[in-house]
C-alpha cells in the first residue's frame, strides 16, 4: 500500500465551518478545540461534525 493508498481526506460539514469561521477564537481554534468527528473507511475519509472549545464539550450547558 502506498502513502497515497493510505491516506485519508478531511471533510468539514457546514457547522464544523461556521464554529472554525464564526464561533472560535484563532487561538482557541488552533490549540484548544476537540473535534467530533466520524471515520468513513469506504470512502478513506474523516468527517468533522462538530467543533467545540474543550471547555463546552467537557462541560454541556
Amino acid at each position: 500500500m502506498t502513502d497515497e493508498e493510505a491516506a485519508y481526506g478531511l471533510v468539514l460539514t457546514a457547522p464544523a465551518q461556521r464554529a472554525i469561521a464564526d464561533r472560535l477564537p484563532e487561538a482557541v481554534a488552533a490549540a484548544v478545540t476537540d473535534f467530533l468527528y466520524r471515520i468513513r473507511d469506504d470512502r478513506r475519509e474523516v468527517v468533522v461534525l462538530g467543533i467545540e472549545h474543550r471547555y463546552d464539550a467537557y462541560h454541556p450547558l
